[in-house]
């Protein structure tokens, strides 16, 4: 029977064990037992005899003797001894016995040289070694998960490493692009974590994908390539990557895992898939791009269709056109009229990155860098300037 450290009496010997060995030393057969052979494999004369309490009797086949505990105790004891000196032993000699294995995987990967405390790493086993290295004493984790979802195994295999710096009182902060809410996957993932203490958003701006364990290193992928990473321990170039983050953080939205969209999210991947749809993308490609199920895109193209009264994708992008046509209409004149553009972006219910793009066109069109702004119509002003033209 093994025993652990530090463990509780009951632990050691169990209730049932100590019955049986105190009816043994009650019985008339003064501290001995008849046990069948096909009883030795009981668990808990097996019990007995694994910590010495019951020793066979050589005289009498078939009979066990009742032994004193204490000689019991001094035998398991020093077995116990010997098996800890030999494990100390064991852990004294190891990195001797691993030093060839050790200087072979040195050469097969040779760390590159740091440069001002950034330094390559290339493959995905050796980046997953390294990242678990630095989470497994991590107390503050923050990180940027751009492209959508992550795959369910991926997700399957850090849960429980991120769920580990929960538990030890950690933080975690996470930020995901909005798409990324429709995955069951990363439902279930955001539920376990934010249940946990963790806290999830979701951003609708491009990004960049980092790690930042404890605010003094930094995990990015070196010119986006995923199978080749730089881990930063540069202190001028983590404020820089922590302030971006900020940022974006203050920018997003809450997750927690809900099944309920967010309607400014709803609204915005609609805004995105109505412009890749003026593009000429069709609904599978516009799916891809934007890492939602086919299902999930062609779900919005019909919202969208019967926001339009319109039967067809051909009929959608017609009326979308259309209805560009009276939006650029609608910026010229309140461009015209003086107002500013982040009152045109209120007014019309654009974002000002929406808003940017119609003034972009229609400054191609006049083919000018910047556009006419004439005072407000109806004062005294006015009719100055109207005089002198």
């Amino acid at each position: 029977m093994d025993v652990e450290a530090g463990a509780a009496p009951e632990d050691v010997l169990s209730q049932a064990a100590r019955d049986l060995y105190m009816e043994i030393l009650k019985s008339r057969e003064g501290g001995r037992i008849r046990i069948p052979e096909d009883s030795c494999a009981d668990p808990v004369i097996s019990e007995l005899i694994g910590l010495g309490l019951l020793e066979e009797d050589f005289d009498h086949l078939g009979w066990f003797v009742a032994v004193d505990p204490q000689q019991a105790t001094a035998k398991k004891a020093a077995t116990f001894h010997a098996d800890a000196v030999g494990l100390l032993q064991r852990a004294a000699s190891l990195p001797a016995a691993m030093r060839e294995v050790t200087l072979a995987y040195q050469d097969a990967h040779p760390p590159q040289a740091s440069v001002a405390g950034i330094t390559r790493v290339r493959g995905a086993v050796r980046i997953n070694q390294l990242l678990d290295g630095l989470l497994d004493v991590c107390q503050d984790l923050i990180t940027v998960q751009p492209g959508g979802a992550r795959p369910g195994p991926v997700l399957k295999r850090v849960v429980n490493r991120d769920l580990a710096v929960l538990e030890r009182g950690g933080m975690i902060r996470t930020i995901y692009q909005p798409t990324a809410r429709y995955d069951p996957a990363t439902i279930s993932y955001v539920r376990e974590i934010t249940a946990a203490g963790g806290q999830v958003r979701t951003l609708d701006e491009p990004f960049a994908r980092l790690i930042v364990a404890d605010g003094h290193t930094a995990v990015i992928p070196v010119a986006g390539d995923t199978g080749q990473a730089a881990f930063i321990r540069e202190e001028a170039v983590i404020a820089y990557l922590l302030a971006g983050f900020e940022r974006q953080w203050s920018l997003a939205l809450p997750f927690t895992g809900e099944r309920e969209v967010p309607v400014e999210v709803t609204d915005a991947l609609k805004r995105r898939i109505l412009q890749m749809l003026l593009a000429g993308k069709q609904h599978a490609q516009i799916a891809r791009e934007l890492s939602l199920s086919v299902r999930t895109a062609a779900r919005y193209l019909a919202e969208l269709r019967t926001e339009f009264g319109v039967e067809s994708l051909y009929q959608l992008g017609y009326a979308v056109r259309a209805a560009q046509g009276d939006l650029q209409l609608a910026v010229v004149r309140m461009v015209l009229v003086g107002d500013e553009h982040a009152e045109i972006a209120r007014a019309l219910g654009l974002d000002m990155q929406t808003l940017d793009q119609h003034l972009d066109e229609l400054r191609r069109v006049i083919g000018t860098d910047t556009l006419p702004q004439l005072d407000p119509i109806g004062g005294a002003d006015d009719s100055t300037a109207a005089a002198e033209r």
